[in-house]
């Protein structure tokens, strides 16, 4: 198990992970809670994911882009599943990477 700590967004802290771990089985992001950061984590360390690995977000916003991103992924077929939180209008989403 590996805890990162710095800039969600940032392409340095996200390489500097990839850099470290190679490919990933699994990751959870329950980091900034802002869909800008949240899609830059998604998009920059999703593609080190291995087949069958799965990626988490804990705390998206129903009315948020990132929420609407992950939906809208969901509808074109891809392996996305929604929890809902706790907390109203908050959800935790899973997408498992197809396996090759």
């Amino acid at each position: 198990v590996s805890i990162y700590e710095g800039d969600q967004a940032s392409r340095e802290v996200l390489g500097r992970i990839q850099q470290d771990l190679g490919s990933i089985d699994i990751i959870i992001d329950d980091a900034d809670h802002v869909n800008y950061a949240q899609l830059a984590s998604y998009e920059y360390l999703y593609p080190h994911l291995r087949p069958g690995g799965i990626y988490a977000i804990e705390d998206v916003e129903t009315h948020d882009g990132c929420f609407r991103h992950f939906e809208a992924m969901a509808q074109a077929g891809c392996n996305v599943r929604f929890v809902s939180s706790w907390y109203k209008g908050r959800w935790l989403i899973t997408i498992t990477k197809e396996s090759k």
